[in-house]
């Protein structure tokens, strides 16, 4: 990872990815709206650029939509209710299992207790949201100084990269709409530029 990479805007792009793969909501535009006027407003880099373009298109996706189509998509893609399983399932767990792969996310919820993310009570503490909003808190935290690249660099390679690139990639190849694809599509090149 380089170091450099990671400013004011990092937290704000992984809060955004968070906040675009919740359960769609009224006022979820309003939030990617503000989301992007803040981050608008931050010093960045030609990347960073790029990155944030990638987000504009996003919430000019959500504009066209429907809240009910959404919706709609939100649970094929992510919950498949309608067949009983889920195509891409949103948790770290469900996820892994269904697409073999080997990893066991038990050790973080304690991780994430012991740092102060707060988990909601009705919500599993291995929603890839939870991953987001924790490494939104560590940018900020390595960017204030607060904690080494190390530690960092140990959520990243520990916890996000063994499954949230492929959930990604899935998520493109299942959901109808743009706005999902796209999501996935910027959250996948976000996670890989961080990384490199």
């Amino acid at each position: 990872m380089d170091e450099t990479k990671f400013t004011a805007l990092s937290p704000l792009f992984m809060r955004f990815y968070a906040r675009c793969l919740a359960y769609p909501y009224a006022e979820q535009q309003y939030e990617l709206q503000h989301l992007f006027r803040v981050m608008e407003n931050e010093p960045r880099s030609d990347e960073e650029s790029e990155h944030l373009e990638a987000i504009l298109s996003i919430i000019n996706q959500y504009q066209g939509q429907e809240i009910k189509i959404l919706r709609e998509d939100f649970v094929m893609t992510f919950t498949n209710a309608y067949a009983g399983q889920s195509y891409c399932p949103l948790l770290a767990g469900e996820f892994t299992t269904r697409y073999k792969i080997p990893y066991d996310s038990e050790p973080l919820l304690e991780l994430f207790l012991e740092n102060g993310l707060s988990v909601e009570a009705d919500e599993s503490f291995d929603s890839i949201i939870n991953y987001l909003e924790y490494l939104s808190m560590l940018y900020e935290q390595f960017t204030a100084g607060e904690i080494d690249l190390a530690a960092l660099e140990e959520f990243v390679n520990g916890h996000v990269l063994n499954w949230i690139p492929l959930f990604c990639q899935q998520v493109q190849q299942q959901s109808n709409l743009e706005f999902y694809k796209e999501t996935a599509a910027g959250l996948h090149l976000l996670l890989l530029w961080f990384s490199a």
